[in-house]
């Protein structure tokens, strides 16, 4: 009989072992979680396009600001990680599957036309204001206060950006 015992708790110790290795959020944080992952591959693709636009723009102010904003972006991912792994959820660190395309088609298009820095700086512009609005939706969502107050923060600054990047590549 004992023995018997021992075989029905042991697959159940290993259920709760690989239950907690996996790192579910509870149902009240998993949307929060959700949302917090949209923004954090959404900076992940603003960061990849200013880099790239930053290896085009000669020295100076504007290249200081893309290469600021990029930094930023990157430090509001760990932000949002953390806020994530906090709620007991698991952070994806993915870029859009489409970034790596648009960086081919702008690459090319820059070998058979030529480089503008008000192009580059008007495509940074239009994927810094796509994260602005999602940064909006985001605040509608139903996020806990730290994390609201995070992403709340973050989408401010974001709007400067976009004013800045408007005002570099003359969109009105």
């Amino acid at each position: 009989m004992g023995a018997r015992a021992s075989t029905i708790v042991a697959p159940t110790v290993c259920m709760q072992a690989q239950t907690l290795s996996k790192r579910v959020p509870p149902e009240s944080a998993a949307p929060a979680c959700a949302m917090m992952n949209r923004l954090i591959r959404r900076c992940l693709t603003d960061a990849t396009v200013q880099r790239g636009a930053a290896r085009s723009i000669e020295p100076g102010r504007r290249l200081d600001d893309l290469l600021f904003f990029s930094h930023r972006r990157d430090e509001f991912v760990s932000e949002l990680e953390a806020e994530i792994i906090a709620l007991g959820g698991h952070p994806r660190k993915s870029l859009s599957p489409l970034t790596d395309f648009w960086s081919a088609l702008r690459e090319m298009r820059e070998a058979v036309v030529g480089f503008n820095a008000s192009d580059a700086l008007a495509t940074c512009a239009k994927v810094e204001k796509k994260t602005h609005e999602l940064y909006e939706h985001a605040l509608l969502a139903d996020l806990p206060a730290r994390p609201h107050a995070i992403v709340e923060r973050q989408r401010a600054e974001i709007e400067h950006d976009v004013a800045v990047l408007r005002k570099d590549s003359f969109l009105p």
